[in-house]
């Protein structure tokens, strides 16, 4: 069980598929629809059939679920808990 990341680290969400859908796939925070395409914030990365969202530096605000959907609406998520740097 992975320990939750701090502000600053990198975060990485991944599935793979059986097939490539043959439309977009649509990534959401929460009940909001991110960016289609990447940006310096949420950048999205396709190997094959695995699919991958990235955000660089997480802060405090990006804890949240996220999920993917398909256009079959079919839907995976995860939970996203920040934790603040620890004081020295």
């Amino acid at each position: 069980d992975k320990e939750s990341p701090v502000e600053g680290e990198t975060v990485r969400a991944s599935f793979t598929l059986s097939r490539l859908p043959d439309q977009p796939l649509q990534w959401f925070k929460g009940k909001v629809a991110l960016p289609k395409e990447s940006t310096a914030k949420y950048q999205y990365e396709q190997v094959d059939s695995t699919f991958t969202l990235t955000i660089p530096s997480v802060e405090l605000k990006d804890s949240e679920t996220y999920s993917v959907k398909l256009p079959d609406d079919t839907q995976s998520a995860a939970r996203l808990k920040v934790s603040e740097t620890p004081l020295k």
